[in-house]
């Protein structure tokens, strides 16, 4: 037995341990892969935690002003979740409710707080680090398949990111948001705590942001130490260390 296996075993076992930081954010309920955000009852599954932390990186990537924050970040995602909603376009999952800022979710404090954790967004400044860069470009295969909406989203980002935080928090409390009794309402004027409707429905969407085949490796890329394992077993493979299996077990 090789030391390729020991690595995939040990890969097995730092999995579960991202499990248990994945748990320490979210309310996990059953079935397990679906996760309850603190304070709402929606719900993500986990492929969709994954789906919305890669193009969080996506979207720290591609800003460009130098004052990026984590409100200015909130609002620009949900500029893109919500425009992008009319036209039944699934993007991120993320759910938004009104808050003193304007629309508000803590999946994408959570989030970020994951990668920065596995040493993919740096905790000083919103930014990738060098590992963060490089998945990103490993992904590139994954945004090529999902072109259309990629560049829309690519777009609104271009569009809103040179506004100041007050820019865009004056424009979208001056936008209209759905809410989940069926009406519109000026989100300056929708009262505290409201659920701002925004999502698109699996059933509903005339297109979205997949990475249904990607689950597997965005889950290894998404988590450092299974990641280096995995790393260290492709060089062991490459260069011919090998062990036997009684030295192992």
């Amino acid at each position: 037995m090789n030391r390729l296996f020991k690595h995939i075993t040990d890969f097995l076992n730092k999995g579960k341990k991202y499990i248990s930081k994945i748990k320490v954010h979210f309310k996990v309920i059953e079935p397990w892969c679906e996760v309850t955000m603190f304070g709402f009852g929606s719900a993500r599954k986990y492929d969709e935690i994954l789906s919305d932390s890669l193009l969080l990186m996506r979207v720290i990537s591609k800003t460009k002003k130098g004052d990026l924050g984590i409100t200015k970040l909130a609002k620009l995602i949900y500029l893109i979740e919500c425009k992008l909603a009319k036209d039944n376009v699934k993007t991120f999952n993320y759910h938004f409710s009104r808050d003193f800022y304007g629309p508000f979710t803590l999946e994408i404090y959570n989030d970020l707080e994951a990668l920065e954790e596995n040493g993919l967004v740096s905790s000083a400044t919103i930014k990738l680090t060098k590992r963060g860069r490089k998945i990103l470009k490993q992904c590139s295969e994954l945004f090529e398949s999902n072109t259309d909406i990629v560049s829309k989203i690519d777009e609104i980002i271009e569009k809103y990111d040179k506004l100041s935080l007050i820019e865009i928090k004056s424009l979208i409390y001056d936008s209209e948001a759905s809410l989940e009794s069926g009406l519109s309402q000026k989100v300056g004027k929708v009262p505290l705590g409201t659920d701002l409707k925004v999502n698109v429905l699996e059933k509903d969407a005339k297109d979205k942001f997949a990475v249904s085949q990607w689950d597997e490796t965005l889950d290894i890329y998404f988590n450092d130490e299974a990641c280096a394992s995995l790393n260290e077993a492709m060089r062991d493979a490459k260069e011919g260390r090998f062990c036997a299996l009684n030295e192992e077990f």
